[in-house]
Formats: C-alpha cells, structure tokens, sequence
C-alpha cells in the first residue's frame, strides 16, 4: 500500500475515534446534567432559565453555572467577594509546598508519611505503606484546600485548572455506588461535605470550573448529602463529623430537593449529641483533648453557618451555653506553658493548638 494513502488511512481513523470520544462524552454529559436536574428543586428563586432549559441539558449546566454565580442569597464563612482582598494572604508557606506537590500527582495524606507520586493517571486506591489510615485520609483531599488557598492566594490558574481535573478524575473513579470502601467512609465523606464547600466557593469564579465540573461536583455533593443522611455514628465524633458535611451541604445548596430535610437532621444530630458526649463539667466523652478540641470546631462551625443564613433559630437556645463549658475544660486541664494533658487518643501539643481531622 503506498504511504502516503496508509497515513491518510490512520488520520481518518484517528480522527473518527476522537469524534467517537467526543459523542460519547458528550452523552455522559447529558445524561449527568439530567440526572443533576432531576435532583433540584428548579421551581426555587433564580433557577427558572435552568428549568426552561431542562430539555436541552448543555445549556441548562451553563445557565446553573451562570446561577451559581451570581446567587447572593447563601452565605458562607469563605466569601467570594473576599478574594481580592486575600490575594497574597490566603496561604501558608505548607500550603504552597502542598500545591506544589498536588499539582505533579504527589499527594500529602497521613501527615506521618511524606508526599506520594500517584502516578501521572492517578490511582486513587494505591498506598505506598501497610498503614491504612494513609488509603483513608488520602480522601479527604487536604491538597485541594491548599490548592484552593494557593489560588486565591496567587491568582494562578494552573491551581483551579488542575484542582478541577483531579476532583473530576476522583468523582468518575470513586462512585458511591462501587465498592470502594476506603474512598467512602462516613468520616471522610463528612470532612469532605464541609471542605468541599470551601473548594467551591474558591473555584466557582474560575475559567476552568466549566459547566461540566459544576455537574459533576453537584452531582456528587448531592450523593454526599445522601449518604451522611443514612449514616448516623451516635455518641462517636464520627457522628459530629458526618453531622457538620449534613448540615454544610444541606446550607449551602439549598437547591437540592431534600435539602431541608438534611439540614434539619443534621441540626437534630447535632443537638442530641452535645448531650450525649459533652459532661456537665465541659469534657468532651473520649476525655481526650486532641478530640475535645475537634469536637468544638464541629459542633460550632454547623452553628455558625446556620447564623450566617438565617438559621440560628433552629438550634435550642442551651446549645451555645452547652459549647462554651468545652473551652473552658481546655483551659483547666492545660499546663501553665500551654501544653496538654495527654488523655487517651491525644498528644501534648502547643500554645494555641487548635485540631483539625
């Protein structure tokens, strides 16, 4: 066969299996973005262009892109109006190191161990050491806050452009619906429903979150909130934790369909907890610091957020004055240097320690 009519052979084969490639995802797409829709309450403030576009599903994920926006009527404690004014003081130096390695595949998981290649397709389940806690904690995806940091931090795409490849890659390889068990534990899934909607609010203003990475993340967020509603750890900070991805979730997408309902699960959870793991001395149950100090931040943060919205009220008005005993049991059982007692599950720690999971 002459060479030249075998290359144009192969150019035309080429060509029909990217256009193959394209009409598939494309397909994906539509189905995703139908999906997507199906689980909105499109009848809500702001959305009626989304629902005049239901039938036609490309346009419909631009006009929820655009939606989301411009909708000023959720709040949360990371504002996009901030970003300018955070430029160049939104990250730390580990933040940027973090970024860094995030950004070639390298990923900082269980603080013990150092940053780890995942390969240029990242393989999601791969762990470089017998110690599963690694496998677990790299799912809650600590690099993509310092990649959302950086960014607004330094105003660099290249942290939104690969940010939004990564969670895109993770969502299409860990589906709630496959067995993955290390990618979906309730405690990971309840840190992500609260730190992705930091990611969020970071990245929604970027060129690279396209109306198919909305899709996917709402999509996904979505399936988050469903499964922290089934999930209920009682007396465990699991629970706090599974509690506060609810109720962040629940508030910051009022959009879905159960939304309500999630938030007020979330609330209610929440609620009994303080009375079943808080003694009437301030201890958190574990009597162990280090988790004392976490349980603060989560039984707190959900009550911020509902303050921010309007919500406050569907706390009871002991809660607060149930929280404020917490501190102060930090501040009888540490040394005079600032250091802690080491409890149980905990470690000495610092002036200022402040715990995050």
């Amino acid at each position: 066969m002459n060479r030249l009519v075998l290359l144009a052979l192969i150019g035309c084969v080429m060509v029909a299996c990217l256009r193959a490639g394209e009409a598939e995802g494309d397909a994906r797409m539509r189905t995703e973005t139908t999906r997507l829709l199906a689980r909105l309450d499109l009848d809500g403030p702001g959305l009626a262009k989304v629902k005049a576009a239901t039938n036609e599903p490309e346009r419909a994920a631009g006009e929820l892109l655009a939606y989301f926006r411009t909708r000023t009527s959720v709040k949360h404690p990371v504002d996009r109006l901030d970003r300018a004014r955070m430029k160049g003081a939104c990250a730390s130096e580990k933040d940027a190191k973090d970024a860094a390695d995030a950004l070639q595949h390298r990923f900082i998981s269980q603080s013990s161990y150092p940053a780890h290649f995942c390969g240029d397709d990242i393989d999601w389940m791969k762990s470089p050491v017998p110690d599963k806690e690694w496998i677990w904690q790299l799912h809650r995806m600590y690099f993509w806050d310092s990649m959302g940091r950086m960014y607004w931090h330094t105003g660099d795409e290249k942290y939104a452009r690969e940010g939004c490849l990564q969670f895109a890659d993770w969502v299409r390889k860990n589906p709630h619906d496959a067995p993955h068990a290390e990618a979906w534990r309730s405690i990971e899934a309840g840190l992500r429903g609260c730190t992705w909607t930091e990611l969020f609010q970071r990245f929604l203003d970027s060129p690279s979150f396209t109306p198919e990475v909305l899709v996917l993340f709402l999509d996904c967020i979505e399936e988050h909130g469903r499964f922290l509603r089934a999930t209920y750890s009682e007396k465990s900070n699991w629970g706090l934790i599974e509690a506060q991805g609810l109720a962040f979730t629940a508030m910051t997408f009022p959009e879905f369909k159960d939304a309500e309902g999630w938030r007020k699960e979330a609330i209610r959870r929440l609620v009994r907890e303080i009375d079943n793991q808080v003694y009437a001395d301030g201890h958190q149950r574990e009597l162990s610091l280090d988790y004392h100090i976490g349980c603060i931040s989560w039984f707190l943060r959900a009550h911020e957020l509902a303050a921010l919205n309007g919500k406050r009220q569907e706390f009871p008005a002991n809660y607060l004055k149930k929280l404020e005993r917490m501190p102060e049991a930090v501040m009888k059982l540490s040394h005079p240097d600032g250091t802690q007692t080491q409890f149980g599950d905990g470690w000495a720690g610092g002036p200022g320690k402040t715990f995050s999971s």
